[in-house]
């Protein structure tokens, strides 16, 4: 897949796991376009590391990914900038209410959990084609660990992520006969402003002192893997949920801890 000029859109673009997604494919060659929504974004940096990543700079807009509306605005500003496609889109916004109590379970938060994490990779595919009249060649979903097994306070995220995780599957179904390729990577931890924000400073301090520190990832082998599925040599692989944690998912139990403490002694 030679990128020179294709349009990527990524949503949360301007940190973390989004800005070195974006950073990969401007390495070869796309016109990206990043959106933020909550918080600020330190746009100097964002330019100057994309000056250094590739030829082309980013088009930087603020849109609220919850937004259908503003998600076809974006779309929209796209096509009037003189694109006729969109190559890759690659929603990875997530917004959950974290759950400390069964009190706390109540339809509201769970709905606009679901809205914001796991809606936005269906509706971009459908402003998509509404706009440009054809679906991108590529979507991706960014899920977690914790679609599949529990992390501290994390219902409604891991629901909002199991729902996007299913509608892959029968979205790759449903268009099997188009021009798509729709897949999840469910990343492992990363130590980023969103871990802390989310489990507080604490939790990564307490896993690196009981040596899990290795357990973390680079964001930018995440955003390796996701261009890998949008290189044109995976183009056989749809509808899956591709795992991305170094293996950690297998082997992070009491046994491995047990095991190490024997080989200490």
């Amino acid at each position: 897949m030679n990128y020179t000029k294709k349009v990527v859109v990524v949503t949360g673009g301007t940190k973390g796991i989004g800005l070195e997604t974006a950073l990969v494919f401007a390495s070869h060659g796309a016109k990206c376009y990043i959106t933020y929504s909550l918080g600020s974004a330190d746009l100097v940096d964002v330019n100057r590391r994309f000056a250094q990543a590739g030829p082309l700079p980013p088009t930087i807009v603020r849109c609220d990914a919850r937004s259908e509306e503003e998600t076809l605005a974006l779309f929209e500003q796209i096509k009037e900038d003189g694109n006729d496609s969109v190559t890759a889109w690659i929603p990875n916004v997530s917004q959950a209410q974290l759950i400390s109590s069964f009190s706390e379970y109540k339809k509201k938060p769970l709905f606009q959990s679901i809205e914001a994490s796991a809606w936005p990779l269906v509706s971009g595919i459908n402003a998509i084609k509404d706009v440009f009249g054809r679906y991108p060649k590529y979507a991706i979903g960014l899920s977690s660990v914790g679609a599949e097994r529990y992390v501290h306070n994390y219902d409604f995220m891991a629901a909002s992520k199991n729902v996007m995780e299913i509608l892959c599957k029968y979205v790759n179904y449903r268009l099997y006969d188009e021009d798509i390729r729709v897949n999840v990577v469910r990343a492992g931890m990363v130590e980023s402003e969103s871990l802390e924000l989310t489990f507080g400073k604490k939790f990564v301090e307490q896993a690196k002192t009981l040596g899990m520190a290795d357990h973390f990832l680079d964001p930018h082998c995440i955003a390796k893997a996701i261009f890998g599925l949008c290189s044109g040599y995976m183009d056989g692989i749809s509808g899956e949920i591709i795992r991305v944690d170094k293996g950690v998912s297998f082997f992070d139990t009491f046994m491995k801890m047990y095991t190490e403490e024997i080989k200490a002694m």
